[in-house]
């Protein structure tokens, strides 16, 4: 089955922002050439770098991106 989610998506740097969305590739296309490319702080991860579960529990539970989700559920 190839069924589309219907979720929100969110990408947040405290460096370049935050973007929500549906269509998590064309989000991320946007933020990388409009705040990445450019960015003095950006640092590509290594080739051999996976997404687990452990580091999206780890990452989703910094106090700045917290507060960011937070502001942003509060205000839609």
């Amino acid at each position: 089955m190839n069924l589309p989610s219907l979720g929100r998506r969110v990408i947040w740097c405290k460096y370049g922002g935050f973007y929500a969305g549906q269509n998590l590739h064309g989000m991320f296309d946007c933020f990388v050439e409009e705040h990445c490319d450019s960015c003095e702080f950006n640092e590509p991860q290594p080739d051999e770098w996976e997404c687990t579960t452990g580091w999206m529990i780890k990452h989703n539970a910094n106090p700045e991106f917290e507060k960011v989700l937070h502001n942003f559920y509060n205000a839609v």
